[in-house]
């Protein structure tokens, strides 16, 4: 009769380790004698918090309206069907968590997995002036893979990192950073969501990811993988906006960047990928990018293999529209090949809107529309410079190019490269590109230059009903199906010319 009465009390004792709890914690009226466990027996500081280890399933509640001074590590992780959760209770602002500049980060996690942090507001500005510091920093160091860090509806704001020194020049200095260290075991992360978050006023990034396990300097590449960044809003950022590092198919959507490169005065850009393969950008929005160094909405940089950047809306960004590029060097190790920049509208973005530079190959830019007002200046529509080596093979098919500006074309000695069936409209330089099926009359937009702060503003480069660019494009296989406002492609009889594929009967 042993047996069975063994069996039962492991039973029992299992069935007690899956019970969850919910832990509250209330700055103004908690203690942290109390267990914890209701909104009326609160604990207090986040010294209790980060004392304590967290198992699958407990959820941490911060009572709304109450600030903490700090920073905020609880220990523990979750399983793949028990996160653990931080999120806030009760009515009012947000909880805060102000890190003073005190530790480089105002919230962290360390070699956990299954967390999910929502509903914080998050500071970290020192008193005495930057350094290298963060707002979030998730950290993976030889732990292997870390999977399902979730991050939802955080406002991060007043971080001061230094715009030039720390890790990456200075770029890993962000608001959100997702970080890896080490080089003994091979370490990532998995199943990485960014979703929801407001970031303002941070130096020297917005959002970021980084391993040391990437393809620069010849490291085998350990890429982030299922990592999404969706729906944030971020603006008045020192250097880069958004930044998506060594992943494998990120997925960047649905975001609104403005005002970057506010302080840095350095390379920056508003919305890129740098040694990723198969990254996706859509439906987001990049504007007032500053200075021309880059200064671009977005960035398809180097190592990257197969990036899409398809249904976005650039416009008033210093340094132009879209950077491709690579260091030209032959090593295998440096590429930037078969990126697709397709259904985009660019408005009075300047400086270059198209800029290809260096060991970019087999390109394919097509179905954009670009519009400079007369009162632009010269921005050069498109730019091909040489890095080391020229760009080659870059194909532009069924963009209207409505340049009211006095930019022209600078091929440079790039080659194999292919226009064909572009409208150029307005301005008609001697460096315009031969195209064998290029249109030069008014394409027919609806209300051009007309597009406002919105994807949703830009209704004036539809076509209207007599365009000559209905059904006068070429048909471009796998072009994703659909235009910028989600029309079907194609309708009617062809594809239309532009980023609007007029619906027809």
């Amino acid at each position: 009769m042993a047996m069975p009465l063994v069996v039962l009390i492991l039973t029992l004792l299992w069935g007690c380790a899956a019970v969850a709890a919910t832990y509250y914690v209330d700055a103004a009226k908690g203690d942290d004698a109390n267990d914890g466990l209701t909104a009326e027996s609160a604990w207090c500081s986040l010294e209790k918090l980060n004392a304590t280890e967290f198992q699958p399933g407990d959820r941490i509640l911060l009572r709304a309206g109450c600030a903490w001074t700090g920073q905020l590590w609880p220990k523990g992780s979750g399983e793949e069907s028990s996160p653990i959760a931080v999120d806030s209770y009760g009515k009012g602002p947000k909880p805060t968590i102000n890190g003073e500049g005190k530790t480089f980060e105002a919230v962290y996690l360390y070699n956990q997995r299954h967390w999910e942090i929502s509903n914080l507001d998050v500071t970290n500005q020192s008193p005495e002036g930057p350094a290298p510091r963060a707002g979030v920093r998730i950290l993976g160091e030889d732990a292997g893979t870390l999977s399902h860090i979730h991050l939802r509806h955080l406002e991060v704001h007043d971080v001061n990192g230094h715009l030039h020194d720390g890790k990456d020049s200075g770029k890993c200095n962000a608001a959100i950073l997702f970080d890896v260290i080490g080089n003994a075991v091979p370490t990532s992360f998995h199943d990485v969501l960014i979703e929801g978050c407001r970031v303002h006023h941070c130096d020297r990034g917005g959002i970021k990811t980084w391993t040391t396990w990437g393809r620069y300097g010849g490291a085998e590449w350990v890429p982030y993988t299922n990592l999404v960044i969706g729906g944030n809003v971020l603006d008045d950022i020192g250097g880069d906006g958004i930044v998506a590092c060594m992943a494998d198919a990120p997925l960047i959507e649905h975001n609104v960047v403005s005002r970057c490169n506010a302080r840095a005065g350095d390379w920056n850009v508003a919305i890129w990928v740098w040694e990723c393969d198969d990254a996706v950008m859509q439906f987001n929005e990049a504007y007032l990018t500053q200075t021309d160094k880059d200064g671009q909405g977005f960035d398809i940089d180097g190592m990257c293999r197969g990036t899409v950047v398809q249904y976005n809306y650039s416009h008033d960004n210093e340094g132009g529209f879209i950077l491709l590029c690579e260091r030209g060097d032959p090593s295998p190790r440096r590429f930037n090949d078969q990126s697709v920049v397709r259904y985009n509208i660019s408005q009075n973005d300047r400086a270059r809107i198209f800029q290809v530079g260096g060991k970019v190959t087999n390109a394919e830019i097509y179905n954009n529309t670009i519009y400079i007002g007369d009162d632009r200046g010269d921005p050069p529509v498109i730019w091909h410079n040489k890095d080391g080596m020229w760009p080659d093979h870059i194909h532009y098919r069924n963009n209207v190019f409505y340049n009211l500006g006095d930019g022209g074309y600078d091929l440079g000695g790039s080659s194999n490269n292919v226009f064909d069936h572009n409208v150029f409209y307005g301005n008609h330089p001697e460096t315009e590109p031969d195209d064998p099926h290029k249109l030069t009359s008014d394409p027919r937009l609806a209300n051009p230059g007309s597009g406002g702060v919105g994807r949703d503003t830009a209704d004036g480069y539809k076509l209207e009903p007599d365009s000559p660019c209905i059904d006068s494009g070429v048909t471009v296989p796998d072009c994703g199906g659909r235009d910028y406002w989600g029309n079907p492609v194609p309708s009617g009889r062809g594809t239309d010319r532009g980023a609007h594929e007029r619906p027809q009967t």
